[in-house]
C-alpha cells in the first residue's frame, strides 16, 4: 500500500508521466497483484496448502528484495540517474522529458515482481487464520465472528505505517482445471482412456461448483465499490498535491500521506462497529453476527456513493478530505463483509480459492478504473 499510494506522485513528479498514464499504471499494478490471488488460491487449495503457500511466497518476496528485485528495484530506480529522467526544469530552453522505454521497463519489472508475491500471500492469509477456529465449538465460532473485524484492523494498522513512515522515506530519502475426479481403471477392471474421463466429477464436486455459482452475483455487485476505492490511490492523491499541506513554516505533509485519513477512518470504524454497532444490531435483529455480511456490504456501497459525491465537490472547492473518510468507512464494512461472506459460503476445500475470487473483485475494480480513464482520455 505504501508503494501504491506514493506511486502516482512518483510517476508524475519523477518519471514525468501524465496524470492519466500514472493513474493507469497504479491501477494496473494493483489489479494484477489482486488477480494473481486467484493463482495463489489455486496453488494453495490444489497442491501445497495454505501454510506452505504463505511460507514459499513470503520467501520469494524476501529473496526478490535481497537480489535487487521487487521493491528494491523501485528504490534503486530512484537513486541511479540513468533509471529515471532528469529533473524537470521549466524554462524556455528545455522541455520536460518523460521516462524512456528502458526506464519504464525497469519500473514495470519491479512492480510486477512485487505483484507475484502479493498474489501468493494475500489469498492464503485470511483462510489460514480461520483454520485456527473450530466451527463445531460454540466458543470458538463466536470468536471467529470477531476475527474478521480485527484481521482488517491490524492490516490497516500496518497500512498506516506504510502511508506515513514509508511514504515519508520515499519522498525525502529516497495443468487443466477440469480434471476434478478421474476414475482409476484398476478399480473397476476396465480400460478407460484418460481423455474420455476428464469431465467425470463426484456429486460433491458438482455441489461445490453450485455453491461457487451462488456467490457470483455478490461478487459482481461489489466491483464498482473497488473502482471507487482505486481513486484513493490515484486521482485523490494527485488532487492532494494541489492543496496547501504545510504545517508551520518548515514541514509539508507528503501528498500520499493524506491517505492517513483514509486508513484512520478504517481503524476508527472497525472498533466502533465491534463495540457499539454490533451489540445494538444483535438486540434489534437477534442475529449473533449483528449485521449480516450482505448488509455490511450494502452499507459499504452506500459509503462509496457519498465518497464520490464529496470528491466531486472537493474538486471544485479543494477544501476537505471527506472522500477519504467515506471510502475508509466503506472499506471497513465492504471488505470485512465480503471476506466473511466468501469464506462462510464457499466449500471447505476451496477457502483460499474463494478468497482469491473475492480479491478478484478488487482487481477488476482497479482494471475498470484504468478503462474509464482510457475512455475519458481518448
Amino acid at each position: 500500500m505504501g508503494v501504491a499510494v506514493n506511486l502516482a506522485t512518483y510517476l508524475t513528479g519523477t518519471m514525468h508521466l501524465g496524470s492519466a498514464n500514472s493513474a493507469n499504471t497504479v491501477t494496473n499494478f494493483m489489479g494484477t497483484s489482486l488477480m494473481l490471488c486467484l493463482f495463489g488460491g489455486f496453488v494453495a487449495d490444489t497442491f501445497i496448502g495454505r501454510y506452505l503457500t504463505i511460507a514459499i511466497f513470503a520467501t520469494v518476496q524476501a529473496l526478490y528484495k535481497i537480489c535487487f528485485h521487487g521493491v528494491t528495484i523501485l528504490t534503486i530506480s530512484t537513486i541511479i540517474p540513468s533509471l529515471h529522467p532528469p529533473k524537470c526544469i521549466r524554462d524556455a530552453t528545455r522541455c520536460c522529458m518523460s521516462a524512456n522505454n528502458m526506464q519504464l521497463m525497469v519500473l514495470y519489472i519491479a512492480l510486477y515482481t512485487t505483484s507475484l508475491g502479493i498474489g501468493g500471500l494475500k489469498s492464503s492469509v485470511s483462510g489460514f487464520g480461520t483454520d485456527q477456529f473450530d466451527d463445531s465449538d460454540k466458543g470458538e465460532k463466536k470468536q471467529m465472528l470477531k476475527f474478521f473485524n480485527w484481521f482488517v484492523f491490524f492490516i490497516s494498522l500496518g497500512t498506516l505505517t506504510a502511508v506515513t513512515v514509508l511514504v515519508y522515506i520515499q519522498d525525502h530519502i529516497g495443468s487443466f482445471l477440469d480434471k476434478a475426479a478421474i476414475k482409476d481403471p484398476k478399480m473397476d477392471g476396465e480400460e478407460i482412456t484418460m481423455q474420455r474421463n476428464w469431465y467425470l466429477s463426484t456429486l460433491t464436486d458438482v455441489e461445490e461448483v453450485k455453491m461457487v455459482q451462488r456467490i457470483l452475483p455478490v461478487w459482481a455487485t461489489t466491483i464498482m465499490f473497488w473502482t471507487v476505492y482505486a481513486q484513493m490511490t490515484t486521482f485523490s492523491v494527485q488532487q492532494a498535491t494541489t492543496m496547501d499541506r504545510r504545517i508551520g513554516n518548515s514541514f509539508q505533509i507528503p501528498a500520499a500521506s493524506l491517505t492517513v485519513f483514509f486508513v484512520g477512518s478504517v481503524l476508527l470504524t472497525v472498533p466502533i462497529y465491534d463495540r457499539v454497532i454490533t451489540p445494538i444490531a444483535k438486540k434489534i435483529s437477534h442475529n449473533p453476527q449483528g449485521l449480516t455480511p450482505l448488509q455490511r456490504i450494502g452499507v459499504g456501497l452506500v459509503f462509496s456513493i457519498f465518497a464520490m459525491v464529496s470528491a466531486a465537490l472537493i474538486e471544485i472547492k479543494r477544501l476537505r478530505m471527506a472522500q477519504f473518510f467515506f471510502v475508509g468507512s466503506g472499506e471497513a464494512f465492504t471488505y470485512i463483509g465480503q471476506l466473511d461472506f466468501f469464506l462462510r459460503e464457499c466449500p471447505r476445500g476451496m477457502k483460499t480459492m474463494s478468497t482469491g475470487l473475492f480479491l478478484s473483485t478488487l482487481s477488476l475494480g482497479f482494471f475498470l478504473s484504468s478503462l474509464l480513464v482510457t475512455v475519458a482520455r481518448g
